[in-house]
């Protein structure tokens, strides 16, 4: 009859065990699933160009997890891509902003830029500045004059628009997007 007593004893000190662990493995699933998700916030950031939310991303990852690979390979590409990542994001930022009108009535192209760059401003709440710097020793892309009438655009379709009208290119810096003739190239 002792040994009665010692069983139920043993059965429920195994069973409390049984029961905690997979507490314990419910927990290490859930943290491989916050990393995870972790990590394709911060795939999706790194794509878009916004760094802000890739590096908060990463590191929430890595912090769960020091040793999770994809993670760290992505921080040491976002590292390693240095002023090429600011131009992409630059250039996503432009993408993003979508312009209720863009008029211009035979212009000149570089009141044509400023005005554009004035309603980027605007209609991102300055959050996005293009900064135009034209780069024409000859003068010639300033003189030419454009004509356009879009509505619900994104920016960088007018941008598009103004340059093949102006026989020139749009090429996206770190810090200003750059118009040069096509024919200085």
């Amino acid at each position: 009859m002792r040994l009665y007593p010692t069983l139920i004893c043993v059965c429920v000190v195994a069973s409390g065990s049984l029961v905690a662990q997979p507490s314990t493995g419910a927990s290490q699933v859930k943290a491989e699933q916050m990393v995870s998700s972790y990590y394709k916030q911060a795939e999706k950031a790194y794509r878009d160009g916004d760094l802000e939310i890739c590096t908060e991303a990463l590191r929430r990852a890595l912090k769960l997890n020091p040793n999770h690979g994809p993670s760290y390979a992505l921080a040491l590409k976002l590292k390693n891509s240095g002023p090429a990542f600011k131009v992409k994001a630059r250039e996503k930022q432009f993408q993003s902003v979508v312009l209720p009108i863009a008029e211009f009535n035979d212009v000149p192209l570089e009141d044509a830029l400023r005005d554009l760059s004035d309603l980027v401003m605007k209609v991102s709440e300055d959050k996005v500045i293009p900064n135009f710097v034209i780069q024409d020793p000859s003068d010639q892309l300033q003189k030419k004059q454009v004509s356009l009438s879009l509505k619900q655009v994104p920016a960088h379709v007018v941008l598009n628009y103004l340059m093949e009208m102006a026989g020139a290119t749009a090429n996206f810096g770190e810090y200003a997007i750059v118009v040069k003739s096509k024919a200085s190239r």
